[in-house]
């Protein structure tokens, strides 16, 4: 007999429009409010047009955490203006991001949204 592990669903938190020094951290305590160890969050940004290095800072302690305690962090939907931040900041490096909701809650993981995950922006 074989047993199937059905992992939850993603939780799927939708992000403000903009993140930096007046909300990253209410921003960050509300992923962690949601979060349960080993569970996938997905930060749909679709919204965002604006992430400084506190909002990003927020977020990669946040992944940090959910890391440690075998979660994960999952970006979605990203704006070219929030990933040339990253790119300076070179945190697309450690997000996962995705082009995509369907991509990013996808029971697959990580890896399997390589071949999905965004360009860099020129």
């Amino acid at each position: 007999m074989r047993f199937a592990i059905r992992q939850p669903r993603p939780a799927v938190i939708r992000l403000p429009r903009e993140i930096d020094s007046t909300n990253a951290e209410a921003v960050a305590a509300l992923l962690r409010a949601e979060y349960k160890p080993g569970r996938i969050i997905v930060a749909d940004m679709a919204n965002a047009i604006f992430c400084d290095s506190l909002g990003t800072r927020e977020l990669l302690k946040f992944h940090k955490w959910a890391v440690a305690s075998r979660g994960e962090l999952r970006i979605a939907r990203p704006a070219a203006e929030v990933l040339r931040v990253w790119q300076l900041l070179g945190a697309e490096q450690v997000f996962a991001i995705y082009p995509t909701l369907e991509a990013a809650r996808s029971p697959q993981g990580r890896f399997a949204g390589l071949s999905t995950r965004l360009s860099r922006p020129a």
